[in-house]
């Protein structure tokens, strides 16, 4: 559902703490509300510490150290692109 794809139940997971945070109903279809659980989600997954486990965990759930690799490797790869052609050239701007 919204910008973020949550499947409903995992929405519903984060909606106590969300509607905590925002003060108001939190809606999967609100930007701010679905970058808000995402990031609270991937915190959740362990991004602060590893980000490639929290993407393997984010794909593949408890199996993550099995079928999570390939997928966590493509996202450290464009995450690794868009900071080298995206972000690092606007330093000094």
């Amino acid at each position: 559902m919204g910008p973020a794809q949550f499947i409903p139940s995992t929405w519903q997971l984060y909606v106590p703490r969300l509607k905590q945070i925002l003060g108001t109903t939190p809606d999967p279809w609100n930007p701010r509300h679905a970058i808000i659980a995402s990031a609270l989600l991937l915190s959740d997954l362990g991004a602060a510490t590893s980000e490639y486990m929290a993407a393997a965990k984010y794909y593949a759930g408890g199996n993550w150290a099995t079928y999570g690799k390939s997928y966590a490797n493509s996202v450290l790869t464009r995450a690794q692109n868009i900071q080298l052609t995206m972000i690092d050239p606007l330093e000094g701007y």
